[in-house]
């Protein structure tokens, strides 16, 4: 051999573990590197996968019929849902009418006579107003529009 190939030789025998230290770093990164390549390959793969089944079955769900809906109901050819809704209707104003005329009495109670004093407070002279089931009438308002449709239901 030539002293050069010679030289080259002992040189590589004197620093082989640092040699071998620094091909086994590399080759370890590349690995690495390469791993990390496929597993983010992986994970946008399963991330559009996963996004178009959950987007399926959503459409799923939105195209099975809703049985809460009322729309599936038959048509009231007897008339008995109105008398129901009726009934409910006048139960509920009834029930409205009592609890506030029980308001209105307590605090015409409270009213009526003070601690301080020991006298009765004067009476209103104005009426309670009872519950009617006609609709009331809105407040008058600036606008063309309103005054136009309150003109022609007139």
């Amino acid at each position: 051999m030539s002293s050069k190939k010679v030289d080259q030789y002992k040189e590589y025998k004197k620093n082989k573990k640092k040699i071998l230290k620094s091909e086994k770093r590399k080759n370890t990164a590349a690995k690495m590197c390469a791993w990390l390549i496929v597993l983010a390959a992986v994970a946008v793969v399963a991330y559009f996968v996963g996004s178009a089944v959950v987007k399926a079955y959503q459409d799923y769900l939105e195209s099975r019929p809703d049985y809460t809906s009322a729309s599936f109901m038959l048509g009231d050819q007897a008339g008995i849902r109105d008398k129901e809704t009726e009934e409910e209707t006048t139960e509920a104003v009834t029930e409205a009418a009592t609890t506030a005329g029980a308001q209105t009495e307590g605090v015409t109670e409270q009213a009526g006579t003070t601690e301080e004093e020991g006298t009765e407070a004067a009476p209103t002279d104005e009426p309670e107003a009872a519950p009617t089931d006609e609709p009331v009438e809105d407040a008058p308002t600036d606008e063309p529009e309103a005054e136009e449709t309150q003109a022609q239901a007139e």
